[in-house]
């Protein structure tokens, strides 16, 4: 392929990223946009060659099976950060519900307005966990886990009553893993 990009001369060879399709000289150790590095990233297609029975090995590699390779691996991924998101949700929707309810007069719960930090804390985490983020996922599952066992040195809970707490952790637990396994 040959073109010219800004600042480079017409006759320069030129390639595309495999990894994101950025256009740049050919020869370099890695791309200008989303810094994959193309020896660990050839390294990566040939395992997945022979583990498909392939000896060829070609380079650089057609974007569309590195995007192929990259949908695949994250479904599950994507499908475990949602799921601990939603999980998170549900923690800010409850604790909002609570502070409404103290806030009605109905029931003393001892909450009061700092249990607002909680469900803006929750919903911020929830929502950078649904979009990847590894620190956001490990805080939120962090976050819980702690403020579960701050309350329950206060009040325990009935066998009954762990449960739910049991299967959101759970939830959290699964996307905080899943967040690692992005690239």
């Amino acid at each position: 392929m040959h073109g010219s990009i800004a600042g480079l001369p017409a006759s320069m060879d030129l390639m595309r990223c495999p990894n994101c399709g950025h256009e740049q000289a050919r020869g370099g150790a890695e791309c200008g946009r989303c810094q994959v590095i193309f020896e660990k990233l050839a390294a990566k297609q040939a395992r997945r060659d022979q583990g498909m029975g392939s000896s060829e090995t070609p380079f650089p590699y057609s974007a569309p099976s590195i995007e192929a390779e990259a949908a695949s691996l994250s479904a599950s991924d994507q499908s475990a950060l949602d799921g601990a998101a939603a999980a998170g949700y549900v923690v800010a929707s409850f604790t909002a519900i609570a502070i409404g309810i103290e806030a009605a007069g109905w029931v003393q719960l001892g909450l009061g307005p700092w249990a607002l930090i909680d469900v803006l804390l929750a919903t911020g985490l929830a929502y950078g966990t649904g979009r990847g983020s590894r620190i956001c996922s490990v805080s939120l599952f962090l976050y819980f886990i702690l403020s579960k066992l701050a309350q329950y040195s206060q009040h325990p809970p009935s066998i009954a009553g762990i449960w739910l707490p049991f299967m959101i952790a759970s939830a959290m637990g699964k996307g905080a893993l899943a967040s690692f396994n992005r690239r």
